[in-house]
């Protein structure tokens, strides 16, 4: 389990960035997922801004616009695209975006040995 601590946040400027490690590290800080009306909700810790963060994953649709006519593409993966959303300010961060501008995928088991 992560411990309930967070560690200090660094107000890194914001940049879009990546790193090989992100997932690992924010999977090592994740607390057991909320679950939601539509999904569940993922807390944990952004790798890169170290700022606590709620990621929300819907896994039901409820509406569509897509018409019938029109064939979508399933996803082979249970890759989640996350990026931080923590709330903590970022200098050079655009009005319309959220956190520090890290990004990386986890994927998502039932099993908790994974």
């Amino acid at each position: 389990m992560a411990d309930p601590t967070p560690p200090q946040h660094d107000p890194v400027a914001f940049e879009e960035k990546t790193d090989d490690n992100y997932a690992e590290q924010f999977a090592a800080s994740c607390a057991a997922p909320v679950p939601m009306r539509k999904g569940y909700l993922l807390k944990g810790v952004c790798p890169r801004c170290r700022g606590n963060m709620e990621f929300p994953v819907v896994d039901t649709v409820f509406r569509s616009t897509v018409t019938p006519d029109v064939t979508v593409a399933q996803n082979a993966s249970d890759d989640v695209p996350m990026l931080c959303r923590c709330p903590l300010p970022h200098e050079r961060r655009p009005g319309d975006e959220e956190g520090c501008g890290a990004f990386w995928n986890i994927q998502l088991t039932d099993d908790p040995a994974s």
